[in-house]
């Protein structure tokens, strides 16, 4: 019988969400501009990017020691707080950091890993603490929470580094990951059954994406690197293009950050009603041709098709609408491939293979400062979705082919996987 998640236990996935935005977004534009702000080169920039995205990827590595170690708080709670404090103690030694160099690296690689550890435990929460049916709306509340982070940390952080400077800006946005904490001393532990044993812990999850999936899971797996490649590249150089056009960081808080959480709340609800409708896969064909296609607006605004405030509203409107419809989308397909107990790891593997898909980015950060110019790179990005949306049809025959095959087969949550 499904149980619908209580009213507290959806606003802490809620405030979770935001916790694993908040240093990804500290990650993202502050640190790019700051760093641009010091005439770091935009290669540099992409570089960075690419490196946060392999340490990610990595983070399947260790999340059996999320799912396996058990804390005085609790295996999902204890591993979440733990995090946000360190978190909490990373991002403010990082507005320390007067020049680039190994120190900034090594501070940002430890902020990675320890948003990467949370991701673990916040992702592995999620999956168990909704059940098959609630799980979309789960994931929808944890992208919007994501970007609500978006909103906050850029705005706020924006702001505050236009009057006061980034040191302030990084310590103020450290302490956004009070609440954040204060949300996992609140909620409460999902019932799901621990690993009995170290195999189990690493054998099993492993085991039954297999037995739920075969030969199948590696076409899944190779769809999954690619998928959000295109917005990985795009949101690489997103923000520094924006400032390159003239932009000042208050115009971007105001309306890259503030007018994103309204285009994302649309996105995420169309999202979520595609998904119910029509399921995962074709979902996801519509969200990613439309994510894709959204870079194309950075596109015309390097051609001088979109200026002024009139052109950044519309870029952002555009690019958040449909980021949020793939995000909230992709989130709930990735949540139908884990098992209650094992989700930490099962869902770390897969996002480790997003994340990976980051990694090959940067051979694109030379696009800028090339011939081709920033119309090149964004048009680079829209490019790069053909790839990946040229395995859904054959990963959507296989699906349909062994679904009629067998209605008994049983999926991941333990019924027909009959939406992929």
């Amino acid at each position: 019988m499904s149980v619908r998640p209580s009213s507290r236990q959806l606003g802490v996935l809620l405030v979770l969400g935001f916790a694993s935005g908040l240093p990804a977004t500290v990650l993202g534009d502050p640190l790019k501009l700051s760093l641009q702000a010091a005439g770091v080169e935009p290669a540099t920039l992409v570089r960075l990017a690419a490196v946060v995205s392999l340490v990610m990827g990595l983070k399947v590595l260790w999340a059996p020691l999320v799912d396996g170690v058990t804390l005085p708080l609790g295996r999902r709670r204890g591993w979440m707080l733990l995090m946000q404090l360190g978190l909490l103690v990373a991002i403010a030694a990082l507005g320390q950091i007067a020049a680039v160099g190994p120190l900034l690296w090594a501070a940002v690689v430890l902020i990675a890993v320890l948003s990467a550890t949370q991701d673990v435990a916040v992702n592995a929460f999620t999956c168990e603490a909704c059940d098959d049916r609630w799980r979309p709306l789960g994931a929808g509340l944890s992208v919007w929470g994501y970007r609500a982070a978006i909103l906050v940390a850029g705005t706020g952080g924006l702001l505050v580094a236009q009057h006061w400077g980034w040191p302030l800006a990084f310590a103020v946005l450290a302490l956004a990951m009070v609440p954040c904490a204060l949300a996992s001393v609140l909620a409460s532990e999902p019932p799901a059954p621990a690993p009995a044993t170290w195999r189990d812990t690493i054998v099993a999850p492993l085991r039954a994406l297999w037995l739920g999936h075969g030969p199948r899971l590696l076409l899944i797996a190779v769809f999954i690197l690619l998928f959000r490649l295109p917005d990985q590249i795009g949101n690489s150089l997103a923000a520094p293009f924006l400032k390159s056009q003239g932009y000042d960081l208050a115009a971007l808080a105001l309306w890259r950050n503030g007018l994103g959480l309204a285009g994302t709340a649309v996105g995420v609800l169309a999202g979520g009603f595609m998904a119910v409708r029509l399921g995962h896969v074709p979902t996801l064909v519509v969200a990613g041709v439309l994510a894709a296609l959204s870079n194309g607006a950075y596109l015309l605004m390097a051609a001088g098709y979109l200026p002024g405030i009139p052109g950044l509203a519309t870029l952002t409107l555009v690019e958040t609408a449909c980021g949020g419809m793939a995000g909230a989308a992709f989130v709930a397909y990735l949540m139908s491939f884990c098992t209650a107990g094992l989700a930490g790891t099962q869902y770390a593997l897969l996002t480790s293979i997003m994340a990976l898909g980051g990694s090959l980015i940067a051979p694109f950060g030379r696009l800028p400062a090339s011939s081709w110019g920033y119309e090149g790179f964004f048009l680079a990005s829209v490019v790069a979705a053909v790839p990946g949306l040229m395995l859904v049809p054959w990963l959507t025959r296989r699906v349909t082919a062994e679904t009629a095959g067998s209605d008994s087969a049983p999926g991941p949550a333990g019924r027909p996987d009959s939406r992929g």
